[in-house]
Parts: structure tokens; sequence; C-alpha cells
């Protein structure tokens, strides 16, 4: 059994796993992570397992761009800090559970997607496949700095643009933003030993 932990994405991308069981957050941030730190026993994740976290697609999606226009530091500078206090809010959790990361999943395309109100779409699709690759990378070099497992479900499921095809998402629901379980998914985490 693998548990996921974190916003929607920990949920929708592996609800029909029956080896995975989500802990859904609601539409927790990495930024929150990082701010507030995060403790997985007391969200009732039991001990000694292996739990994914899965963040960040909110905040590529509303808050990056906006953090680097609102402060004017650069968009890497941003990425960096953000992701540096979300790994160190995680890591306080490894002596407890098996830590591993889920990288964003691709964006979906905004003409395409349910717009949420309280999480605006920021920035066009390009800038958003880009912060989200950015980010994916820094989140990667974050992880083999401490040893952490990444799970890649981006590469599974982007487009060439780096976005999320409509047809690997939710939209037939109206909604669009999250990712179809497909066999690529279960595939995925049989190849790394996790179910």
């Amino acid at each position: 059994m693998i548990y996921t932990i974190g916003d929607s994405h920990s949920q929708f991308t592996f609800h029909d796993i029956p080896e995975v069981k989500a802990f859904w957050l609601g539409p927790m941030t990495m930024h929150r992570v990082g701010r507030d730190s995060l403790n997985f026993k007391q969200h009732g994740v039991p001990t000694d397992r292996i739990v994914m976290a899965c963040f960040g697609e909110i905040d590529a999606r509303c808050h990056v761009q906006k953090q680097s226009i609102m402060t004017g530091q650069t968009i890497d500078f941003v990425i960096d800090d953000l992701i540096s206090r979300y790994i160190n809010s995680l890591l306080t959790n490894i002596n407890e559970h098996k830590l591993i990361i889920m990288n964003i999943v691709p964006p979906a395309y905004r003409e395409r997607a349910d717009n949420n109100v309280d999480f605006p779409f920021t920035g066009s699709n390009d800038e958003r496949a880009i912060i989200t690759k950015k980010m994916n990378i820094v989140l990667e070099n974050y992880c083999k700095v401490h040893n952490l497992k990444l799970i890649d479900i981006h590469s599974l499921y982007a487009d060439h643009s780096g976005m999320l095809p409509p047809e690997l998402s939710d939209e037939c629901d109206g909604k669009g933003m999250h990712i179809k379980v497909t066999d690529r998914i279960r595939t995925h985490l049989k190849n790394n030993n996790l179910i």
C-alpha cells in the first residue's frame, strides 16, 4: 500500500488504483507546506509507510508568476525558494515515513479547463508550461540532493507543449484539470516497485 498526501491531484491521479490510499488536504499549496509545515501523522497517515507528496499544481497555475511580479524577484528565484522550503518541511517526516515526491502534473489548457475563481490561471499556457517544467527540474535536483525518490508524472502525461492533453484529462466531467487514470500510471508505479 502506498499513501498519497496533497492537493486534489493526490486523490484524482490515483483514484482507481486500489493499492493507493489518498489523504487529500484540499487546495493546499507547496507554499503553505513550506510556510506552515506538514506532519503526515497529524493527518492520519500511518507511520512506517510509503507516502507520496503531491503538491505544486496550484503554485504553478496561480502563484509563481504572480509572486515574481509582486516581489521583483526572478521566476527562477521564486521557484527555488518555494521548493527549498517545501522539501525542508516534508523532510521533517522522514523518521516515521518513507517519503516520495511526485512532480507537478502538466498544466491544463486554459481555454479547455474550468477556471476556479479562488485559484485563477496566471499566465499563458506557454508561461505555465515553462514554470511547471522549471519547478519539476528544481524538484528533481532537491530530490537528488536529499536522496528522495521522484515519481515523474509529468513525463507520463505531457504533450509536445508540456501541457495536459484533453484526451488524458478528466475533461469529460467539465473540469479538465486532473489526469485521467490510465495504465500509464499503474505501470509506472509497478515499475518503481510501489504497487
